[in-house]
């Protein structure tokens, strides 16, 4: 690969085949990991629950608990494979925009780039734009100082040639590193597990490097809107396909976060199924999360006015960050944000990705809608359930989170950003008028949200009376009332209604019904 035209190489890539190599790779390692069920099914469990005992029993178990663990390493190794394959069809797409793009930079200079399969490119001047007709001109100041400019640009345009073939050649030593060293485990027919689950991490990385640090972190909507426009629609699509994390990124537009999650969806649900059908499931597996799963996706199969569109979903292992969405939970909106002029986020007081959040906090979010949209006919109201943080239990001593939950775990930040993710990704016109509702029980994370240093991106905010936030709810919502008691009651929808569609003026004081 050293002595190659690394531009011309790139170019002539083909990243679907690789896709396709990738998803025949997949089907391949979704067979094993049948057989692997399989055998825990009718040969490990058969032994386990079978009451032997004595000295033979306990060798069986540990014979097949060391099965168990090398058929678990082959799992991984398959994964990691799969996984550097995806990669590395993504990343060579991504690379494949960048020769695009320094192919535009030399013809807006007036340079050419010559490719030839074997060795370095030529990067010539375009002489002609400088007067190659009339040779006397080559003597004219102007003419002199126009080749001095290319001579310029020329340089830097081979700098940064030089800078792609060196990430180009990069990656493909560390893919190369990657799939030699399963071929090495493979030769030799006995996987070790902590080596693999070294592998696994590294094919992660490799994996996280083909997006942006501000998608990587979640932490830039505006950053990640700019990256996003500059992909062709069809690179977003595998995106979206390949990297399921975009549907929890704030600066994504709400139609291919929703497109992203539904893909995830029915992928978290078969990973929770492995799990509670092995011998020994994981801590974070459990029968009501699977039901919650599978309650959710009813909810979204079916249909809905104004539509369901799903803007964030956790992860049921159990691992989040401040600005991602926590442990499986999510954001669940009723009609779209990004076309909306009014959007309503309300955050649930307790519970998490539980069948209450879909029977119930769902339901109240599209009863908001239908209310807003009532209230005001002509200004389009989207509403949006927002469980991104670790609520505190429905019920005491008891939580569906795996990271603790509780007052303590609000996520403020993560609330206004992802309000700032809407203002974003919004499409062109003013931006929405946004609101904050909270129905009292619990409303540490508008509370939080009102206290960081930014402040509420939110244009009003509906809350129950607190002397901290008094100043700060929004004047047209009945203050002194406390409607948070029973927050289905009609009145309150029509009063947090006309907050919403910035018609305050319309609450006189609410008589509960």
């Amino acid at each position: 690969m050293q002595d190659k035209n690394l531009l011309w190489l790139v170019g002539a890539a083909e990243p679907a085949k690789l896709h396709a190599a990738a998803d025949a790779w997949d089907a391949l390692a979704e067979k094993y990991f049948a057989h692997s069920r399989d055998w825990a099914a009718n040969t490990q469990q058969r032994v386990l629950n079978s009451g032997w005992t004595g000295e033979a029993a306990e060798a069986a178990r540990t014979e097949l608990e060391k099965w168990e663990g090398q058929l678990k390493a082959c799992q991984r190794e398959l994964d990691t494979i799969g996984t550097t394959m995806r990669t590395a069809a993504d990343r060579l797409t991504m690379f494949k925009l960048q020769r695009q793009a320094i192919h535009d930079q030399a013809r807006a200079d007036e340079l050419t780039i010559n490719e030839l399969v074997d060795g370095p490119p030529h990067v010539t001047i375009d002489l002609a734009a400088y007067g190659e007709e009339s040779p006397q001109l080559r003597h004219d100041p102007d003419y002199q100082d126009g080749m001095t400019k290319g001579a310029a640009r020329r340089r830097e345009l081979l700098s940064r040639i030089e800078e792609f073939e060196k990430a180009v050649r990069e990656a493909d030593d560390d893919y190369a590193g990657t799939l030699e060293a399963a071929a090495d485990t493979a030769r030799l027919a006995v996987v070790d597990d902590r080596y693999s689950s070294y592998q696994q991490e590294q094919a992660q990385k490799e994996r996280r490097s083909v997006l942006p640090d501000a998608v990587v972190t979640n932490s830039d909507p505006k950053a990640v809107k700019q990256w996003w426009d500059s992909l062709p629609p069809e690179v977003r699509q595998q995106l979206l396909k390949d990297y399921p994390e975009l549907g929890n990124t704030d600066g994504i537009p709400a139609q291919d976060r929703d497109t992203a999650n539904r893909l995830h969806l029915p992928e978290v649900r078969a990973e929770m199924e492995r799990e509670l059908a092995a011998p020994q499931p994981a801590q974070w597996a459990s029968r009501t999360k699977l039901d919650s799963l599978v309650s959710l996706q009813e909810q979204l199969d079916s249909p809905s006015t104004p539509p369901r569109m799903l803007l964030g979903l956790g992860d049921p292992a159990g691992t989040g960050s401040a600005t991602n969405v926590p442990a499986f939970n999510a954001i669940v909106a009723y009609g779209n944000p990004d076309k909306a002029k009014n959007v309503a986020a309300y955050v649930p007081p307790s519970g998490g990705l539980d069948k209450e959040f879909v029977s119930g906090d769902l339901e109240f979010g599209k009863r908001l809608n239908v209310a807003a949209n009532q209230a005001d006919p002509k200004s389009p109201t989207a509403t949006v359930v927002w469980m991104n943080y670790d609520a505190p239990p429905r019920v005491a001593s008891t939580s569906i989170s795996m990271t603790g939950g509780g007052a303590s775990s609000p996520n403020g930040q993560g609330f206004n950003q992802f309000l700032n993710g809407v203002r974003t990704t919004h499409d062109d016109g003013p931006p929405p008028r946004l609101t904050a509702i909270g129905t009292g029980a619990y409303e540490g994370t508008i509370h939080n949200a009102l206290d960081t240093n930014e402040g509420c991106p939110a244009t009003s905010v509906v809350i129950n009376k607190d002397p901290d936030f008094e100043d700060r709810v929004s004047d047209g919502f009945p203050k002194g009332q406390s409607l948070a008691a029973d927050p289905n009651d009609p009145a309150y929808f029509k009063a947090a209604a006309n907050v919403v569609t910035g018609h305050g003026d319309r609450n006189n004081p609410v008589v509960p019904q």
